[in-house]
């Protein structure tokens, strides 16, 4: 099981800011990565999305209907970045 949490770290302890679903005793191990890191992550992501939107803009007259398919797949099931999401132009369905 793989799960990623938040915690804050206190004096000798690390405590999530959520409940964790973990037995009594169970012992895990711990990768940190702090939560400046995760952001830059999380930026570099959406700006090299919409680098590859714009891309696809770019040709969009030549985009197959297959490709279409591929694109709206990827929309409908990866996460938006900064609470948006680019969009697409024209296309099949649109």
């Amino acid at each position: 099981m793989t799960m990623h949490i938040e915690a804050v770290y206190e004096p000798g302890v690390l405590r999530p800011t959520k409940p964790l679903n973990l037995l009594k005793g169970a012992r895990v191990e711990l990768a940190l990565i702090s939560s400046s890191e995760i952001e830059a992550r999380r930026l570099a992501k959406a700006e090299r999305d919409a680098r590859e939107i714009e891309i696809i803009n770019q040709n969009i007259d030549e985009l197959s209907a297959e490709a279409w398919d591929a694109l709206d797949y990827r929309r409908a099931f990866a996460p938006k970045a900064c609470g948006t999401q680019p969009r697409l132009e024209g296309g099949i369905g649109n």
